[in-house]
C-alpha cells in the first residue's frame, strides 16, 4: 500500500494536536489506536516560555518497506517510524505539499525513524507543551540532522475558505464528561481512511487537519469560536483535482458522499475554492543525514 500525503500529514496532526499516538493502518478502515485523555492538570499548565532542547537525536533510514508508520509521543520525547521526511516538514510548518518549494526528491520517498529524548530534568516542560510547541521541536530535528535551511515567500495559489452553510452548523458543543476511572474526558480524536471522530476540538486544529487531508491551503471563516464533538464520515478520499466544485464532489449513490459533501451534509460546513496570498516555505537547503 502506498500512504498518500494526505492521510500521513493529517495523522501526524492529530498526534501532534492531542499529543497521543497515531499508527497509519495496513489494511483501509482500521481505525489508529485511540488517544487517552488529557490530564487537566497539564492542560491547566501554562507551557514553558523557553522550549526544552532535545538532549538525544536518533535518525536512521528505515529499509523494511513496511506500510505501517507510526507517530508516539513518550514522556520524554518522541519516537517515529517509517515516515519521509517531507511529511513532517508539511506538519511542523502546517503546510501543504504545493505550499513547500524546491524540495528534493528523496524526501518523499525515503521513509526514517527517529527518537528524540530530553534531559530528565525537561521531561516535566516537555508535558506540558501544546501544539505548535511540540511542532516547533519536530522542526528543530530537521534543522539539526537534516542541516535544513529555509525562508518564506507569499504566492498566489488556489485555496479553501471553509464557511457555514446557509442552515448553520450542525456542529455540536463540546460537554465535558468523566470516564470509569472518574477522570474528565476530551481532547479526543480517532481517525480512519473515511471517518474522523472528534471531542473538545476547536476549529483551528480541525481546519488544520482537515487541509493537510484534502492537501490544499483552508481559511477558516466560520466565525465558530467554541470547542465541539463530531462523527465525519465519508466514502472517498480527495484526490489531486478534486474539489467541492469538481468531479470529486460527489462519489455517487453505491460508494456513499465525497469528503466535500459530508462537511455540508454532517457537519453544515463548505468548502469553497478561491485564490489567495499563501504562505509559501522556499528550500534552501536539505540534506541525508547518516544513520546514527
Amino acid at each position: 500500500m502506498t500512504l498518500r500525503p494526505a492521510r500521513l500529514t493529517s495523522l501526524l496532526a492529530a498526534a501532534l494536536s492531542v499529543c497521543v499516538t497515531v499508527v497509519v493502518p495496513p489494511t483501509r478502515g482500521q481505525q489508529p489506536t485511540a488517544p487517552a485523555a488529557a490530564s487537566p492538570a497539564s492542560a491547566a499548565t501554562a507551557p514553558p516560555a523557553k522550549l526544552p532542547a532535545f538532549d538525544v537525536i536518533s535518525v536512521k533510514t528505515n529499509n523494511t518497506a513496511a506500510h505501517r508508520s507510526m507517530v508516539d509521543f513518550t514522556p520524554d520525547g518522541i519516537r517515529v517510524s517509517n515516515i519521509p521526511v517531507e511529511f513532517i516538514l508539511r506538519d511542523a510548518l502546517g503546510v501543504n505539499g504545493d505550499q513547500l518549494i524546491n524540495m528534493p526528491g528523496w524526501s518523499r520517498s525515503v521513509a526514517y525513524d527517529m527518537e528524540a529524548k530530553v534531559a530528565p530534568d525537561d521531561v516535566a516542560a516537555l508535558k506540558n507543551l501544546n501544539r505548535e510547541q511540540r511542532s516547533a521541536m519536530m522542526l528543530n530535528i530537521l534543522t539539526d540532522r537534516f542541516k535544513l535551511a529555509y525562508h518564506r515567500e507569499t504566492r498566489t495559489l488556489p485555496e479553501y475558505v471553509l464557511v457555514v452553510v446557509k442552515s448553520g452548523s450542525k456542529l455540536e458543543e463540546f460537554k465535558p464528561t468523566t470516564g470509569e476511572d472518574g477522570k474528565p474526558r476530551g481532547n479526543w480524536l480517532r481517525m480512519s481512511d473515511t471517518s474522523l471522530t472528534a471531542d473538545d476540538i476547536d476549529m483551528v486544529s480541525f481546519t488544520r487537519m482537515l487541509s493537510q487531508r484534502i492537501g490544499r491551503p483552508i481559511v477558516d471563516k466560520t466565525d465558530l469560536t467554541g470547542k465541539y464533538s463530531f462523527k465525519l464520515n465519508w466514502a472517498n478520499e480527495p484526490h489531486e483535482g478534486e474539489g467541492p466544485d469538481g468531479p470529486g464532489h460527489d462519489a455517487g449513490p453505491d460508494t456513499g458522499p465525497s469528503i466535500y459533501t459530508a462537511l455540508q451534509e454532517q457537519l453544515g460546513l463548505k468548502l469553497e475554492s478561491e485564490k489567495g496570498p499563501v504562505d509559501v516555505i522556499v528550500i534552501d537547503h536539505l540534506e541525508q543525514p547518516a544513520d546514527n
